[in-house]
């Protein structure tokens, strides 16, 4: 509490002044929820400029669909009960799962859709002749809240979100040089050290995404910024799956077999890669490797060659991703963003299945809620329960288990009911001007500021503030009713615990679960892509939409298992092998194809078909392994294509897909 920052103290009273002004300006007009305002400043306010923006802009948009929506359904179904009840949570599932196809922040806006129709629909069947009247109050609410918040955040000492996007880079490729220079070191601790490092790195992907994606709201400079980020993620998301790959290869070939010459390249690239990196040492480096490459591509194509060949190649990738990463921080840090070309964000992958499960357990549960409110005689103060159940399984709704997450925001929710109550009892009666009401709110929200600002309680400060300003009902026409206040308050409670009932009987998930989960669609999208009838000329941009699909798998992936007893840093799933798989499957067809050889053609095939039915058998079941018959059959092959690597490059094709499906222990022997 003593080590509060700067900007966490701007943060706040900017905050707390627009709160303040928000909930003058709805006193000031008359509004029947100047508590919305303030609510939406709370939640529209966030530690940077332009993601306050965007907040604000589609909190605004999601809440004019879902008035938008409550007018529409009101008025026809209100005689229906059950009906209407029905309509309302079908809205709120098509809603969310919508927001869940969605990984920018425009996702907000259908989620708010979702869940704004039952803040606006629930109160209002008791008058619906005043759903106009409900539905236009909570639009003008919000967007006075979103506009006082976005004006307060950006010309007040504005807090620019490109430094903390740029920190993010840089600890990112710091991290991943570290993981490259473990990777490439002969030492003891290897496993252990690069297994943290690995686990690191994979979190920054998505981390740094929902912090770029705001780039854009900081007006030119910030779309400039924004295509200059997009290009060094797209470069930086390629290095570990080759790291990977180097790694295993090096494995594969053990220290005492590694060339000297070798062995001195892999040294100088560690070197370059932990040091100054100046434009002299990459060239020197990159000839040495391109000469060595061409040396070894005139040797027979035997096991250990050809694997010393394919280590080659790898290391070749690594460092020109490494040097484009290089090049791009460097315009990062000189500010210039021309000629960069923007990257598609198209193959982000969303788990159709749990979002489809989401989107069915928010449906039940606002059914459920809304049964009990009509049990409970469509009271006003009751409505509360199905609204605070659609909030909940709505923002929860990515997590793989948000039962602790739930319990918490629980906790939160009696937390502010407590706190409301001892308003409404002590503090409210005795206010009777806008003066004296600044002075007993203005405490709470800069407590409630503070809490936001600290990564550990903005949470809990968030939910603490939304459910405070939405309880305490102030409006110009106020009197303290501990009943009806009391009475929400309860409602507000079984709402959340009908929700968290819900959600853990119904959409949580464990982590390795979900992972698990993810890996099969990957096979899936392995074995679509491979049997896909692929024209020349657009092989090589399927090869990089698919490496593009399979890294989007990746990243979500890894976060999501952590095994402490892991004997290799890249094996807690088989995903980096799939990947190297299926791009060697590509590379084969392509091979085959530019070669025009009949038997060629029916042998690959017949591999990929083999190949195909395995991965078919593995996402039954992830722990398959393929027969010693498949391993036989690539033996053969490679019998058939001896000579020269240079003039037998399906030789090494051959070996990268041995390499991708078989145990690295096996392996070794062969090599």
């Amino acid at each position: 509490m003593f080590n509060i920052s700067k900007d966490a103290w701007l943060f706040t009273f900017k905050t707390t002044i627009a709160a303040i002004i928000a909930l003058y300006i709805s006193l000031a007009f008359n509004l029947d929820n100047p508590g919305w305002a303030v609510t939406t400043v709370f939640i529209a306010s966030q530690p940077f400029s332009s993601s306050t923006l965007s907040k604000g802009l589609y909190r605004f948009l999601g809440t004019f669909l879902g008035a938008t929506g409550a007018l529409i359904l009101v008025s026809n179904f209100v005689d229906t009960p059950i009906i209407l009840c029905t309509a309302l949570a079908l809205w709120t599932a098509t809603c969310l799962y919508i927001s869940l196809q969605d990984r920018s922040p425009r996702s907000y806006m259908f989620m708010l859709a979702g869940y704004t129709i039952s803040f606006i629909a629930f109160p209002s069947v008791s008058t619906p002749e005043n759903i106009f009247t409900i539905s236009i109050s909570r639009v003008q609410e919000i967007l006075i809240g979103v506009t006082i918040s976005g004006v307060i955040h950006s010309i007040v000492l504005p807090n620019q979100i490109f430094k903390a996007v740029k920190h993010t880079i840089d600890r990112w490729i710091s991290d991943v040089y570290k993981l490259i220079g473990v990777t490439l070191e002969h030492q003891e601790k290897k496993q252990e050290i690069g297994y943290e490092i690995l686990h690191s790195v994979a979190n920054y992907p998505l981390n740094l995404e929902r912090l770029a994606d705001h780039l854009q709201y900081d007006g030119r400079r910030g779309r400039q910024q924004a295509i200059l980020v997009e290009n060094i993620q797209y470069n930086m998301r390629q290095i570990i799956p080759i790291i990977s790959s180097i790694d295993l290869r090096v494995n594969l070939i053990g220290a005492e077999n590694m060339p000297e010459t070798l062995d001195l390249l892999i040294q100088k690239l560690k070197h370059w890669s932990s040091n100054q990196k100046n434009e002299d040492s990459f060239h020197e480096i990159k000839q040495e490797i391109k000469d060595f490459k061409a040396c070894y591509a005139e040797k027979d194509s035997s096991q250990h060659n050809i694997a010393i060949y394919a280590l080659i190649l790898r290391l070749q990738e690594l460092l020109h991703f490494m040097h484009k990463v290089h090049c791009l921080q460097e315009q990062l840090d000189k500010n210039q963003y021309d000629n960069l070309s923007k990257i598609s964000k198209k193959n982000r992958f969303v788990d159709q299945k749990l979002a489809l499960l989401s989107a069915l357990t928010v449906f039940l549960t606002v059914m459920v809620t809304s049964l009990l409110w009509i049990f409970c005689g469509w009271d006003l103060n009751s409505s509360a329960m199905p609204m605070m159940a659609a909030v909940a399984c709505s923002f929860f709704a990515t997590l793989d288990s948000a039962l602790p997450t739930l319990k918490l925001f629980m906790k939160c929710v009696i937390g502010s009911s407590i706190i409301v109550m001892l308003y409404t009892i002590l503090i409210l009666p005795s206010i009777s001007t806008f003066e004296m009401l600044v002075l007993v709110l203005s405490p709470l929200f800069i407590g409630l500021g503070i809490l936001m600002t600290n990564p550990k309680t903005a949470f809990i400060g968030m939910v603490l503030a939304t459910n405070i300003a939405t309880l305490l009902g102030l409006k110009n026409n106020y009197q303290a009713d501990v009943l009806t206040t009391l009475n929400g308050c309860l409602a507000t409670v079984l709402g959340v615990s009908i929700a968290i009932f819900m959600m853990h009987a119904l959409r949580s998930k464990q982590p390795l679960w979900v992972a698990s989960q993810i890996e099969k669609y990957a096979l899936k999208d392995i074995i679509s892509t491979v049997q896909r009838t692929i024209r020349p000329h657009r092989y090589q941009r399927e090869r990089e939409h698919f490496i593009d699909r399979m890294l989007d798998k990746i990243y979500q992936l890894l976060p999501r298992v952590k095994n402490s007893n892991t004997q290799n840093i890249y094996e807690d799933t088989h995903i980096m092998q799939d990947i190297r798989l299926g791009v060697n499957l590509l590379d084969l067809k392509q091979y085959v194809q530019k070669q025009k050889s009949p038997d060629l053609y029916n042998q690959a095939n017949r591999l990929i078909e083999n190949i195909l039915n395995f991965l078919e058998l593995k996402i039954a079941n992830l722990d398959t392994k393929p027969s010693v018959e498949l391993a036989d059959f690539i033996a053969s092959l490679q019998t058939q294509h001896k000579g020269q690597i240079s003039e037998n490059q399906v030789s090494v094709v051959l070996y990268n897909i041995k390499i991708s499906l078989f145990d690295v222990n096996t392996m070794s022997s062969h090599i």
